[in-house]
Parts: C-alpha cells; sequence; structure tokens
C-alpha cells in the first residue's frame, strides 16, 4: 500500500524536527564544554615594537584602566666561588627567595674565566625592583662571597601586561585596544586548569 504524499511530508517534518532539535542540544552541550573561564575585569595584551613602555603606561592610564603586571628585564647574577664549596653555597642562596629566584652551578661564558674555580647562575628578583641590585649584591658580600659579573637581559621589544578593566566590560576594551595598530594581541586573561591525569 502506497503512503500519501501528504502522509510521507508529515513523517518527513517530524524526523527533520527531531533530527535538528537533537543537533542544537549537542551544539548546545559542545559550547558549555568548551567555553573557558576567564578572570573577571582582567585582559592580557601584547604590543608590537612601534611604542615605548613610557607611552603604552601614559595611554593605559589616559584610558581610565590600570597595569597590574607587565614585563621587565630580567637580572642575573654570577658568583665566583671555590670549587669545594658549591653545594654550600646553592643551599645557603637559595634560602634567599625571592631575593634570588633561581641558584645552579654553570659553566661560565665569559673570557674572565678562572679554571680553578666554580661558577654560580643565579636569577635576581624580579619585576621593577629587579633593576636595584643593591641588596642582592650586599648579601653577597656579607656572605664572603665574589659577584663576578651581572647580566641584564632585556625583555623583547614588545610589551606584555595585564590590565585591570571595568568588570563586565571585557569585550568591549578588547575591542577598544585593537584600534591601535601597535597593540598585537588583547584577549580575557583565561584561567588554565591542570589535568588531573597529567604525569
Amino acid at each position: 500500500m502506497r503512503a500519501k504524499p501528504l502522509t510521507i511530508i508529515l513523517i518527513l517534518a517530524i524526523l527533520s524536527l527531531i533530527y535538528s532539535s537533537g543537533c542544537n542540544k549537542d551544539q548546545s552541550v559542545l559550547t558549555d564544554q568548551n567555553k573557558q573561564e576567564y578572570v573577571s575585569g582582567q585582559l592580557v595584551v601584547q604590543t608590537t615594537a612601534d611604542i615605548t613602555v613610557e607611552k603604552f603606561e601614559i595611554l593605559i592610564d589616559s584610558l581610565g584602566l590600570e597595569i597590574l603586571q607587565r614585563n621587565h628585564d630580567g637580572v642575573y647574577f654570577w658568583i665566583e666561588i671555590e670549587a669545594d664549596s658549591v653545594t654550600k653555597y646553592i643551599v645557603e642562596l637559595s634560602k634567599h627567595y625571592p631575593l634570588f629566584t633561581s641558584v645552579s652551578e654553570m659553566d661560565y661564558p665569559f673570557s674572565d674565566i678562572d679554571s680553578t674555580k666554580k661558577y654560580l647562575f643565579m636569577g635576581y628578583k624580579t619585576g621593577e625592583d629587579g633593576s636595584d641590585t643593591t641588596q642582592g649584591g650586599s648579601l653577597i658580600r656579607e656572605l664572603g662571597l665574589h659577584l663576578k659579573r651581572v647580566v641584564v637581559i632585556a625583555t623583547e621589544p614588545e610589551i606584555m601586561a595585564l590590565l585591570k578593566v571595568p568588570v563586565g566590560k571585557e569585550i568591549f576594551w578588547i575591542d577598544q585596544l585593537k584600534k591601535y595598530s601597535f597593540i598585537k594581541f588583547a584577549e580575557l586573561n583565561y584561567i588554565g586548569h591542570a589535568d588531573k591525569n597529567a604525569v
């Protein structure tokens, strides 16, 4: 017995409705699962090399926003010590975190090396205070050690910064900042979660 055209159209319409509602449900689930969390009221921005730190800070201030964090030059110390005291001073200097952010024995790469000595390479405190090496130098002298060299590794000419913006206006400020040719990117400060199954 042949089905009437109206019955076929009705069956197809019902199947289409069921299929489309099922797809929409699946898509909404996927959207919810893949939606990334972010810190409200914060943006991460990076500039090109076409703007100085000073001009960038003036711009952000003029927009009524606030720089919460910004990249700074890295400051490192090379310490010259006796060969038999490496472990002793790695332990001692490591106690002074965050003044020294890392301490390790390394091969000294400069021409004023003394082959009878060993050398410790130390990361100095981070941020804008890192440019003032007075505190670190004083501690090294107090310990009777020889500060062989201070190395400053400049950040890339690009500026990375974490900005404070009004809560709920994050997307607005992303759009506003992207209008400047020297803004390489502006995005939400996404929250990353450690994988429990990661080794």
